[in-house]
């Protein structure tokens, strides 16, 4: 029962935390967020184009996750006990140890807690920081593979011309 009472407590704690930090929604709300920063009104914005840009860096943002160890509750008991309890004596011992159990477990669930949301406070700051520096380097390689796409065309528009021009300059024509 001691381990059970770990468990669905450690299991309680995560579902409380992925309510609040749920991946998901937490990428939705920081796209929703950056959008509504942008001036999306512009006739030179594309708002595919930067999308997928802003979901490709979204993508590889590594969120915050809770982890709890609840150690080897079991072995705080067994440790005192083998067999069958027998007796008085036994028996409140028995019951102490359970009360010393299911109180260092709360207290471990308690600190683990703090620490993990102590560790998602910073997390956040760094996805913070991470984020603003991850998309505005996503958007200088676009920028640069646009750069390198017109030097490209320019080259095979000077090619063609050049075509053009033999080819004007030839009898065939």
């Amino acid at each position: 029962q001691v381990v059970r009472f770990g468990n669905e407590n450690s299991a309680a704690l995560y579902r409380a935390f992925n309510g609040v930090i749920y991946p998901e929604k937490l990428r939705t709300d920081l796209k929703r967020v950056l959008l509504n920063e942008l001036e999306t009104q512009s006739d030179e914005f594309d708002p595919a184009q930067f999308r997928a840009t802003l979901e490709g860096t979204l993508g590889r943002l590594k969120l915050p996750e809770l982890k709890i160890e609840l150690g080897d509750t079991a072995s705080m008991i067994s440790a005192h006990f083998s067999g069958e309890v027998c007796g008085d004596n036994a028996m409140e011992q028995l019951k102490t140890t359970l009360r010393k159990s299911v109180l260092s477990i709360a207290d471990h669930l308690s600190g683990s807690f703090s620490v993990a949301v102590k560790s998602l406070c910073e997390q956040l700051d760094v996805i913070q920081t991470s984020l603003a520096n991850e998309l505005a380097k996503d958007l200088m390689e676009e920028l640069n593979q646009l750069k390198l796409a017109f030097a490209n065309q320019e080259v095979e528009l000077a090619r063609y011309a050049e075509l053009r021009s033999i080819i004007a300059n030839s009898k065939l024509v």
